[in-house]
């Protein structure tokens, strides 16, 4: 599992600019990051929680966010990859999110 996300990495670093981050390499990205217990432990040693992170806030700083939001307040998250950090900041502050994304397989996995 641990080479998958190698494999994604040294794929990434061959890509040029136009196909680095577009739906092809989010929506494979998600397939193998699921499977990675390897990504899991990073999330975790970096962000301090799993959430299938991809360079996004940590556990403190989506506790600050939440501070932000209101119990039943009506949020539009665009980007919200396969729903682990929306998730987290519903059950936090209470609010109502509704997420977008365009890497099928996050939506899938949401």
């Amino acid at each position: 599992m641990e080479q998958t996300m190698n494999e994604l990495m040294n794929h990434t670093a061959d890509m040029g600019q136009a196909e680095m981050f577009s739906k092809a390499w989010y929506n494979e990205y998600f397939r193998r990051a699921a499977e990675s217990s390897a990504h899991a432990r990073f999330c975790e040693a970096v962000y301090g929680r799993d959430l299938c992170q991809h360079g996004m806030m940590d556990v403190d700083e989506m506790a600050f966010l939440a501070t932000m939001l209101k119990p039943g307040e009506k949020i539009l998250e665009i980007g919200c990859s396969n729903g682990h950090i929306t998730e987290q900041l519903h059950e936090q502050a209470g609010c109502e999110i509704f997420g977008l994304d365009y890497a099928d397989v996050a939506v899938e996995q949401a």
